[in-house]
């Protein structure tokens, strides 16, 4: 949900809403916690907004609220940069700490995301 407010914000007032403008997408695991940046280029100068929209807010509550992560946003003339933080383990309510589960993807009970060559 949040890759897909941040492709149609960028689309509609972002780089993407230009011919020369131009989005990197970076990311990396790292301490089991899925690191994104997205990164806009080339597009129209930016100025950080006065107040919250809806896209912000989407990718906020569904970064943060929803998958407790982080969700940062760095307004640059140039560009938005946004970095988006999200745990790939959830500790579950009555377990001990320290003993985690994967997220799950809806209600297949398929691990989200599975390291290569992890134990089943």
């Amino acid at each position: 949900m949040a890759i897909h407010e941040l492709i149609t914000n960028s689309a509609k007032y972002g780089a993407l809403s230009t011919h020369p403008g131009r989005v990197i997408l970076r990311w990396e695991l790292r301490d089991n916690t899925l690191q994104l940046v997205w990164e806009e280029r080339d597009g129209p100068q930016v100025k950080q907004p006065e107040s919250r929209g809806f896209g912000t807010r989407s990718v906020i509550a569904s970064i943060e609220t929803q998958l407790g992560g982080r969700a940062e946003f760095d307004w640059r003339r140039e560009g938005l940069v946004c970095r988006l933080s999200v745990p790939l383990a959830k500790e579950l309510p009555g377990r001990q700490p320290g003993r985690y589960s994967p997220l799950m993807a809806g209600n297949s009970g398929e691990p989200l995301l599975r390291s290569a060559g992890a134990a089943e």
